[in-house]
């Protein structure tokens, strides 16, 4: 075995311990386990970045259905319609995270 190949394996297993204790981590750390500080600054959180997503996708959307219907040159902006039809999934999952956390923190009262 030469140095790359030992050097491989290595970074290999290194790799694997570092996702398992991330995903271990994030397993692990239940929404009945955190405090009710924790639930409220991650609700917030939550809030302002959907906030923000939601106005930046459409503000992306509107300028490239814009450019769409009035420019020649499509090529753009037909690519850059993806993004926002793409990104647009995360609001969905972050409005359950919501939902949870809203949820778990009217449990508690």
């Amino acid at each position: 075995m030469d140095v790359y190949e030992a050097l491989k394996y290595y970074f290999n297993d290194v790799y694997k311990q570092v996702v398992t204790n991330a995903t271990k981590q994030n397993s692990e750390m239940e929404l009945n386990e955190k405090t009710t500080e924790k639930l409220e600054g991650e609700l917030r959180v939550l809030k302002i970045i959907s906030g923000a997503l939601i106005g930046v996708l459409s503000v992306l959307y509107i300028i490239c259905v814009y450019g769409l219907l009035k420019k020649d040159d499509n090529g753009v902006f037909s690519a850059l319609i993806v993004v926002p039809v793409a990104l647009s999934t995360i609001i969905p999952v972050n409005y359950r995270n919501i939902k949870k956390i809203k949820a778990e923190l009217k449990s508690r009262k």
